[in-house]
């Protein structure tokens, strides 16, 4: 089932975090959490007991469909898309529904993306 990206829950924690000195954040979707640095790097699972937090605003998460549908591909070809070009951004954390990125990461990425070369038709397959 796809991930809905309204119900994916980013908050700051509020109290310090070992090895993070900069502070943390938790995403959390579906009883899935993971412990983030600012910005969602460096993601490792996380227990996720509602210790004092504030919600992040204005952080968005863009989904595999969402992403597909932008790009107007089958979400099954993101992969071949994210091996055959360097620029494509990392996922910020994969649940197990499927990987989410950062929004501002993917519209930095979209002008710069290489476009997957038509095959010829005319041509038989090799």
């Amino acid at each position: 089932m796809p991930i809905n990206p309204r119900l994916v829950h980013i908050s700051r924690l509020l109290e310090p975090v070992d090895g993070r000195p900069d502070g943390a954040w938790v995403i959390a979707y579906h009883g899935q959490a993971f412990l983030t640095g600012v910005g969602g790097s460096d993601p490792e699972p996380f227990a996720w007991h509602d210790q004092p937090h504030e919600p992040v605003e204005g952080f968005a998460v863009i989904t595999r469909e969402e992403l597909a549908g932008a790009l107007r591909v089958n979400p099954a070809l993101l992969g071949f898309m994210q091996q055959s070009d360097p620029g494509f951004p990392k996922p910020l954390l994969t649940f197990r529904e499927g990987p989410i990125w950062d929004a501002d990461a993917i519209e930095r990425w979209l002008p710069t993306r290489q476009t997957l070369d038509a095959r010829d038709r005319s041509q038989p397959r090799s």
